[in-house]
């Protein structure tokens, strides 16, 4: 990491309190008993921010590249930290079982997001109105799979990633969701596709 000072600008205090204080082995130490709460909170916060990206493209699609991109610098800003404070093993470890389905889902509702700002930027034969009417038909349905997805995401990040799992079976975990998600999301374009 070139520049610590910047990720560290980016980062929230209790996450670098965290990252000075953690073992160097689990990257979350939640109790069995918190792991329920911990799976609600995550599904919440995930379909909040899937909103906002799908709801913010909108704005000419601006507002969905802006919250993709931020979430994306805030992903390399912790995991850059958490490479400087050899916590890379722990963090993966704890990202990977849940992570392919988060993020995909994020970046799906973003683009959802983009499709309707795109309607207004370039309507085609259509008005402005009728052109993101039309989107919006693709759009909410691409949000509603989002939220499935994180439904799925959240039960994973809330009593698996934070298991005692060995980190070669949560990243083997992790694995095995992406691929099983990639391939499911590749048949079902190309079931829309051959319609």
């Amino acid at each position: 990491m070139t520049n610590p000072g910047f990720a560290e600008d980016i980062v929230p205090a209790r996450l670098l309190a965290h990252l000075d204080k953690t073992d160097k082995t689990t990257w979350n130490n939640t109790s069995a008993e918190a792991r329920n709460l911990l799976s609600s909170f995550v599904i919440t916060n995930n379909i909040r921010v899937a909103f906002l990206a799908f709801a913010a493209g909108i704005a000419f699609m601006l507002g969905s590249v802006y919250v993709l991109a931020f979430n994306g610098v805030y992903i390399g800003a912790v995991a850059g930290l958490s490479h400087v404070h050899g916590l890379s093993l722990a963090l993966w470890s704890f990202v990977s079982p849940h992570g392919y389905i988060e993020l995909t889902a994020i970046f799906i509702a973003g683009g959802a997001g983009l499709k309707m700002g795109y309607a207004l930027i370039a309507p085609g034969l259509f008005t402005r109105k009728r052109a993101l009417t039309e989107a919006a038909k693709t759009a909410v349905r691409l949000l509603g799979g989002c939220i499935a997805l994180f439904l799925i995401a959240g039960v994973i990040e809330g009593f698996i990633s934070p298991s005692e799992l060995p980190p070669s079976v949560k990243i083997g975990i992790g694995a095995m969701t992406g691929v099983v998600l990639f391939q499911y999301l590749f048949r079902a374009g190309v079931t829309q596709n051959s319609r």
